[in-house]
């Protein structure tokens, strides 16, 4: 649900979010310049982690076949 959502939002989004919400959590403004990093890190995470279950996916598909395969028994 993370990567689905956080994908879908565009990356202005992503920083607008914590430009306006954050005063209210924080009690101060927060900084634009630490706005533009969460959004990019949030929006970057999503689209690696989506990478990496990927990749890991397609290895365990190609090497099922050869775990799967009986091996002669040496003495």
């Amino acid at each position: 649900a993370f990567i689905t959502v956080f994908r879908a939002l565009p990356v202005v989004v992503l920083m607008f979010i914590p430009y306006v919400g954050g005063p209210s959590l924080v009690g101060r403004p927060i900084p634009l310049l630490w706005c533009v990093v969460f959004g990019l890190t949030v929006y970057n995470s999503s689209v690696l982690a989506e990478v990496f279950r990927a990749g890991v996916l397609a290895v365990a598909h190609a090497v099922m076949p050869v775990i799967r395969r009986p091996r002669p028994i040496q003495p």
